[in-house]
């Protein structure tokens, strides 16, 4: 449901949903919250969501991605630059994609 509502735009009722879950949100959570908040330009939202899965899936280079790009595109430079280092100071690099046809 979480997914769903982020997708078409509700994150107030993701959120509300996610507040009312009787267990601890897991990354399929928290992922599709970021998604939806950058798809929205929501960054208080989007940072709430990947300072969540950190704690999660640390290792996960779209969390970082999503967030750094969520913050360049609300012209926050200096904070997409501090995303990109936590990436890097954990030994992560965004691999370029590739598409053969």
């Amino acid at each position: 449901m979480v997914s769903a509502f982020s997708r078409a735009g509700m994150l107030k009722d993701a959120v509300e949903l996610v507040k009312n879950f009787p267990f601890e949100p897991n990354a399929k959570v928290w992922g599709p919250l970021l998604n939806g908040a950058a798809k929205a330009g929501d960054v208080e939202l989007g940072r709430f969501a990947f300072d969540r899965l950190f704690m999660i899936e640390p290792k996960n280079t779209g969390n970082y991605i999503v967030m750094a790009n969520l913050y360049s595109d609300a012209g926050k430079w200096e904070e997409a630059e501090i995303i990109r280092s936590m990436m890097w100071g954990v030994g992560l690099e965004k691999i370029p994609g590739c598409s053969w046809n």
